[in-house]
């Protein structure tokens, strides 16, 4: 092994003899990249149950959620081998708001971008009163505090030593204005993210990485769990989208609402009978509030009637006031 002294941020110093080196593994390419390196290079997991093909002009799913979400996302580190591959993958998670679980069905690793569901899609409601198994619906509310500040700290100094604030160069704080008025939590509550995967090449991400955590802070999250039958389990699965109503989540008011829910697993509980599902609420739950999402359509489209039933899901056009588009379909909504 060659050894240069001085590299990464390190002093350049002499050594004994036989002085123990830490050794790195070094990621420098699109964070979904960085992922599949790590379950294929580094776990040993066999390709098939990634659905990435890393072709734009021949995209699986990952290479979808890439090109929608994360196709911005270049990041730099090095990390230690003897770091848990769980324990990166949680930051790398954490920070890039990126979901992964294990489709049971289909057998594949899925990833999910985003919290955001683009296209005129409204999922299944799913109560007590009519599908939901009795006593088998449970919840766990996450961010009790929530905070109104996000710090983050990126560009680490020196790569051989911790996670402490003055080991990074550069700070990017966010604040939400809003949060911290007397209407709303009245004061200054600061979350601090320690980034090793971000650097003054890629710093040009750091506001929307610290504009979605924040964002994911200040919105009551729940980890819930519940049951249904064979009949409704064939409505619902892993990784889709549903609505759930239960008095366990009421709002703010003790109301009960309507919550939108991303569900991660599903375990049969009985064979055949009775399946367990788990998932978690998320940013963009309020139907009402944020009708549905698209991208500003390209110039190549024409106009709206002329456009795909999947052209007019995954692009934003304008509508003549409020008034529904020509088809039946709902104005999109602009908001910020």
């Amino acid at each position: 092994m060659n050894v240069i002294r001085g590299s990464f941020g390190t002093d350049a110093v002499t050594h004994e003899t036989r002085t123990p080196v830490k050794e790195l593994v070094y990621f420098n390419d699109n964070i979904i990249d960085v992922l599949y390196s790590i379950f294929v290079d580094h776990l040993g997991i066999n390709p098939i149950y990634i659905p990435y093909n890393n072709d734009p002009g021949n995209p699986d799913e990952w290479d979808i959620e890439k090109a929608n979400w994360l196709v911005n996302a270049l990041v730099n580190n090095r990390v230690s081998t003897k770091i848990k591959a769980s324990e990166i993958l949680a930051e790398i998670c954490q920070q890039f708001s990126i979901t992964l679980w294990w489709n049971e069905r289909e057998q594949k690793i899925k990833l999910s971008g985003s919290t955001i569901q683009l296209g005129n899609v409204e999922p299944i409601l799913f109560n007590s009163d009519h599908n939901i198994l009795s006593d088998s619906f449970s919840v766990v509310t996450k961010n009790r505090n929530r905070f109104t500040q996000m710090w983050v700290y990126y560009d680490k100094k020196n790569q051989s030593v911790g996670n402490d604030t003055d080991n990074y160069s550069a700070l990017d704080i966010y604040v939400s204005a809003d949060a911290e008025n007397d209407n709303a939590y009245g004061r200054r509550m600061i979350k601090t993210v320690l980034s090793n995967w971000l650097d003054d090449t890629n710093a040009v991400i750091v506001p929307g990485i610290a504009n979605r955590l924040i964002e994911s802070d200040l919105q009551q999250a729940y980890d819930i769990t519940f049951e249904l039958d064979a009949a409704d389990a064939q409505l619902l699965w892993a990784g889709e989208y549903c609505l759930l109503s239960n008095p366990a989540m009421p709002d703010e008011h003790g109301n009960i609402y309507i919550q939108k829910v991303h569900i991660l697993q599903v375990s049969e509980v009985v064979p055949g009978h009775r399946y367990r599902y788990k998932g978690k609420s998320t940013v963009y739950d309020d139907l009402l509030t944020f009708g549905y999402f698209a991208f500003i359509a390209e110039n190549t489209l024409i106009d709206y009637i002329s456009s795909t039933e999947q052209e007019k899901d995954e692009n934003w056009f304008l509508s003549d006031g409020a008034n529904d588009f020509a088809d039946g379909r709902p104005p999109y909504r602009l908001t910020g």
